[in-house]
């Protein structure tokens, strides 16, 4: 037999769910919180798939960079976040270690960017990029050349 029962509308301090015969409830402030945590997993997928993480005011602040396609033929993108508005400087380097060109050398704003290297001059090989900034340090990757 079932019985009737009258389900009080949610408050706004509460919201009310009903499983089988127990009821639970869960305060706003709780949903607030899987909000911003589904929130966050979304900025973290995305960020995967660009290959870029961007830090909350609470982590410690830095860049990120990546390049795509590697290995490439005859161009690819270099790919950089960067948590605050500083100075960037991007150089190509040889498997020895030699300097090729330095792609870009100045402001960028907060956030994401993406800057052209187009190897067609140079032979199959593996170079490396040197990003360095003025506040949020340096990074350095391997792109590979196949021609």
């Amino acid at each position: 037999m079932v019985q009737n029962r009258t389900i009080p509308p949610p408050t706004k301090d509460s919201y009310e769910i009903i499983q089988n015969e127990n009821e639970d409830r869960i305060s706003t402030g709780e949903i607030e919180q899987v909000k911003t945590a589904m929130k966050q997993t979304q900025l973290n997928l995305l960020n995967r798939k660009n290959q870029h993480s961007i830090k909350n005011s609470n982590e410690v602040k830095e860049f990120k960079s990546s390049s795509y396609p590697n290995p490439f033929n005859p161009s690819t993108k270099i790919n950089f976040y960067l948590p605050q508005n500083d100075a960037v400087t991007i150089e190509i380097y040889n498997e020895l270690g030699a300097k090729i060109k330095t792609l870009v050398s100045t402001s960028f704003n907060l956030g994401e960017h993406s800057v052209d290297f187009n190897g067609s001059n140079l032979s199959s090989g593996i170079y490396y990029y040197k990003i360095s900034t003025g506040l949020s340090g340096t990074q350095i990757n391997k792109m590979i050349l196949v021609k």
